[in-house]
């Protein structure tokens, strides 16, 4: 079962983490976009501000993806993760394509939840210039 986890964005910046842990939910600050981990009970205090929900998969590096991560594949193409249709994916030349699929077999880690040739190299509110294709 994938941890029920959220980041926090706010001004264009990932500020705070929110995790549903032991049916409590849980929220921490951020230190360079990652949880510092002083864990607080209830909700953050960014009562108003758009959540990003973790997908339950990792990249190739370990790195957690979330809704909004730009991502890039053995395409060399850069994607935003969405979620569409009850899947997490991303479109490619106008189709939504869900990584329960895995239309173009990309190497997956079952016990890891690992995407072994997906990697996370930023995301829409903080990296907005990543997803201009050249």
């Amino acid at each position: 079962m994938r941890e029920i986890k959220f980041r926090v964005i706010v001004s264009d910046k990932i500020k705070a983490f929110e995790v549903l842990y032991r049916g409590c939910w849980q929220w921490c600050f951020t230190e360079n976009g990652k949880p510092n981990n002083e864990w607080n009970i209830g909700t953050s205090y960014y009562t108003d501000n758009l959540r990003q929900q973790f997908t339950g998969l990792t990249d190739k590096n370990g790195t957690e993806i979330y809704e909004g991560d730009i991502v890039n594949h053995f395409t060399e193409l850069k994607q935003k993760v969405e979620f569409r249709h009850g899947a997490w994916g991303y479109e490619f030349c106008g189709e939504f394509i869900s990584y329960f699929q895995n239309r173009y077999n990309l190497k997956y880690d079952k016990k890891t939840n690992r995407l072994m040739e997906v990697e996370v190299i930023g995301n829409i509110h903080e990296n907005k210039e990543l997803l201009k294709q050249k």
